[in-house]
């Protein structure tokens, strides 16, 4: 019997397994999960904090589903190293378990720079799972300040999570302006709602030293300030998860696993899916696709099959920050000297639209998305859009 490993429990790795588990079923599936709990919608950790979900409602996939599904579900464990002339995945109590085929669905994680003096200490955390929530919430109630440095998505689920929670926050960016990866007038917008609700901005600055017997209770950043806090939250520091192949043949780029378009690695019967390989964030919904692609070829090679080309998958991201609706489609950028933007603005609200050869690029929007669905289809159907359309989609209707 043919057994396919997957390393990761989120949302690329049980694509993955459940693509493989709907052509087949017989094959043996294995999935290593560092975290106990069943997978969940990690993006929604922020809401757990602040109390405004349980943990049980941000479930992903329950138990049973596992059992159901005949997957070995192997919780608990890390897998350390892969040895691909073995085709083996080594994990932390050293047991070793062989495969076929591999998928690493690793994602990203926080590596807490050595460097910086006092790094060590209880209070420093990254913001991506439950069990960093579970942490976190024993000091809050002995906590006033809290300073999370950079400015991801879970940065500012962390902040709006400790705005609701009453507690003092300090948002440190290396850069000089916030959130340079999204539109400016968007990016200016949700620094004035952050603003709003009492959240002190600093740019241009890095952590430098963290201060306390044992636990944080005070930061240096690099200006040389002290800020007393009693959580460090660490966004500006996250990377793939490619520790795994350091010791094999299979290659690295941009900081992530680099894939070819079947999202194969330099190994014919390793793939690699999710925010763990080289094409940067993929998204949940990126994520799910890109797993499914990549265990129907893990499939494919037991079969001796053909590899399925992943689909160039366009940006889809909504959010909702401090109130304030986001989204943001396609390549909304609209950077490219191809490319023409038409925006327009009214009270509370901004929307954009990136045509590129008479088709829709890109869309955002901030304080009203209605018509985002039809943008989301025109983006994906790369249909010529009308000027009566263009108008349309402009409107705050």
């Amino acid at each position: 019997m043919k057994h396919i490993v997957i390393i990761g429990n989120s949302a690329a790795g049980l694509s993955a397994a459940e693509a493989v588990r709907s052509q087949d079923n017989e094959v043996r599936i294995s999935l290593i999960a560092e975290e106990p709990e069943p997978a969940y919608r990690r993006y929604l950790i922020g809401e757990v904090l602040s109390g405004k979900l349980k943990e049980k409602e941000i479930a992903f996939k329950s138990p049973e589903f596992y059992k159901s599904a005949r997957i070995e579900w192997l919780k608990g464990q890390k897998a350390e190293k892969i040895n691909g002339n073995r085709n083996q995945v080594v994990l932390s109590d050293k047991t070793r378990i062989e495969y076929d085929t591999l998928i690493i669905a690793t994602g990203r994680f926080e590596s807490i720079p050595n460097e910086v003096k006092g790094s060590k200490k209880h209070g420093i955390s990254g913001f991506r799972s439950l069990a960093q929530v579970r942490d976190i919430q024993q000091l809050i109630p002995i906590t006033n300040t809290v300073c999370v440095f950079g400015d991801g998505l879970p940065s500012l689920s962390a902040v709006q999570a400790f705005r609701r929670k009453g507690l003092e926050v300090k948002l440190i960016s290396a850069g000089s302006r916030f959130l340079p990866w999204i539109d400016p007038i968007i990016a200016k917008t949700m620094l004035d709602r952050c603003r709003d609700e009492g959240v002190e901005v600093i740019f241009d600055q890095k952590l430098s030293e963290v201060f306390g017997n044992g636990d944080v209770k005070a930061v240096k950043i690099s200006g040389g300030k002290v800020i007393g806090c009693g959580i460090v939250i660490l966004d500006n520091t996250a990377t793939a998860e490619v520790g795994l192949v350091s010791e094999t043949e299979i290659s690295t780029e941009g900081g992530g696993i680099r894939v070819t378009s079947s999202l194969c690695t330099d190994r014919q019967n390793v793939f690699a899916a999710g925010d763990v390989i080289s094409t940067g964030f993929s998204g949940w919904e990126r994520a799910i696709i890109q797993g499914r692609i990549a265990g129907e070829n893990a499939l494919a090679v037991c079969r001796g099959g053909e590899l399925k080309s992943c689909p160039n998958i366009p940006q889809k991201l909504r959010l909702e920050f401090f109130g304030s609706p986001v989204i943001l489609l396609g390549d909304s950028s609209g950077e490219s000297s191809e490319q023409e933007t038409l925006c327009k603005a009214g009270e509370g609200w901004y929307r954009k639209l990136v045509l590129q050869n008479n088709t829709l690029a890109g869309f955002a929007a901030v304080g009203n998305l209605n018509g985002w669905e039809q943008a989301w289809e025109m983006i994906l159907s790369g249909a010529f859009i009308e000027p009566d359309a263009q108008r349309k989609l402009l409107q705050s209707v």
